[in-house]
């Protein structure tokens, strides 16, 4: 129940769920990723809880690539 709450009605203190998904949708439109960032409340370690969802526009994002190295096998 609680999930349908931040999902549909207010998924952060500043944004309607509207807003949150057109930004989102937008994101993905214009730039081809939607990143949202969950904030959990661990207030009860036994059954942590989703507190809010923010949208993370893509321009604030940095890509790096991360190399592995290669090892032989003998």
């Amino acid at each position: 129940k609680y999930l349908e709450r931040i999902f549909q009605f207010e998924p952060n203190p500043i944004q309607s769920a509207s807003n949150l998904w057109h930004s989102l949708a937008f994101d993905y439109f214009f730039s081809g990723m939607a990143l949202a960032y969950i904030e959990w409340d661990f207030s009860n370690i036994l059954q942590s809880k989703v507190r809010h969802i923010w949208a993370i526009e893509p321009k604030n994002i940095r890509a790096i690539k991360i190399y592995q190295k290669k090892e032989k096998f003998h």
